[in-house]
């Protein structure tokens, strides 16, 4: 996520990063996809393609990007 540092390790896949914005984020992210794919599947052509998309980068963008690590 936006510079965020990430494990090679398998056995550290399943743990919480260690900055908890980056697990905030990454449950809005999960939210905003499952609400958005829902909304595709549920109501097709309310939402086309192209509006999916845009929605999905505007929220992408409002990520911010990594902090600098001390």
């Amino acid at each position: 996520m936006r510079g965020q540092p990430t494990t090679s390790r398998i056995e550290d896949a399943g743990l919480p990063h260690p900055d908890p914005e980056v697990e905030e984020w990454a449950g809005v992210l999960h939210t905003f996809v499952d609400g958005l794919a829902s909304q595709l599947v549920n109501t097709p052509g309310a939402v086309g393609p192209e509006t999916a998309k845009d929605l999905l980068r505007s929220l992408l963008h409002a990520v911010p990007p990594a902090r600098p690590s001390n």
